[in-house]
């Protein structure tokens, strides 16, 4: 039975630019939360700005690293 394979191996290290740059997008996701903080009060945040879950952050980071390595 044979194992998976890549048809252009030289392609293979590009993995590691998708991996950086989702965690990029990760730091930056961690960053524009304490910026928010920063202007306005909490009470404020919840009021004016729409919060994305911890999950459903994780989750489209998720997503946007399988269409960097699938497509």
């Amino acid at each position: 039975m044979p194992g998976l394979g890549f048809a252009n191996q030289q392609w293979v290290h590009l993995i590691w630019i998708a991996l950086v740059l989702v965690g990029a997008l990760a730091l930056l996701e961690l960053r524009s939360r304490d910026t928010l903080g920063r202007f306005i009060s909490a009470l404020m945040q919840v009021r004016l700005a729409e919060r994305q879950t911890p999950a459903r952050r994780v989750v489209k980071l998720l997503l946007i690293l399988v269409t960097l390595v699938v497509g």
